[in-house]
């Protein structure tokens, strides 16, 4: 959970597929847990990151990827973005 990353934030290994069912309240969370992912070789390629968003996320989202981004995203008829 977002809490326990804040007090404790373990170093989890083998981490293949993050899913956020909402987006962190803390907008560092974000990079700091798709950072797990990397391995000493570099980025798996197996590797996933999903995120469960709607339009009352759109705070959450400005703080991970920016207002404009956050607004093109939430505008669009596109159900993946990358």
């Amino acid at each position: 959970t977002e809490r326990f990353h804040f007090y404790f934030r373990f170093r989890l290994r083998g981490i293949q597929h993050i899913v956020f069912y909402g987006l962190p309240q803390v907008g560092s969370f974000y990079a700091e847990l798709v950072n797990l992912l990397m391995t000493p070789s570099g980025v798996d390629a197996t590797a996933s990151v999903q995120v469960v968003y709607s339009p009352q996320d759109l705070l959450a989202l400005e703080r991970v990827v920016g207002s404009g981004r956050a607004k093109q995203m939430l505008a669009s008829e596109r159900t993946m973005h990358l």
